[in-house]
């Protein structure tokens, strides 16, 4: 029995140890996010919070945070995405997202407006 099966997170090493088969370089660092505001990029992270919400129309939303080894963000998955995405939150333990880098009001931040999600993609078979 893995300690992951036992405790439900990793307990000796990072989390994403257990997912080395993502082809993690073919995505945009959540550290380098900042560069990219106003535009549209594809990034992957573990999902490590996931909250449902309702906008003010009572559709359901989605909010969760994914995390590389490079930091964490927070992401948003209003309601329409959320119809067309939100398995795919539940489905896969790590999650690339397409998101528009959307800045905090005070300029002091930023959210990912998440525009699809699915899958990670993978590193090929070794030879």
């Amino acid at each position: 029995m893995l300690k992951t099966d036992l405790f439900g997170f990793a307990v000796s090493g990072h989390p994403l140890e257990l997912f080395d088969d993502v082809a993690w370089d073919t995505y945009c660092p959540v550290n380098r996010l900042g560069e990219f505001v106003g535009e549209t990029i594809t990034t992957c992270g573990l999902v490590v919070e996931q909250r449902t919400h309702h906008q003010i129309t009572g559709e359901a939303m989605k909010f969760l945070s994914l995390a590389d080894r490079t930091g964490i963000v927070e992401t948003e998955l209003f309601a329409d995405t959320y119809k067309n995405y939100g398995l795919a939150t539940i489905r896969y333990p790590v999650l690339e997202i397409e998101a528009r880098v959307e800045p905090f009001e005070n300029g002091r931040g930023f959210s990912l407006r998440v525009l699809r999600a699915g899958a990670p993609r993978k590193l090929p078979p070794p030879p």
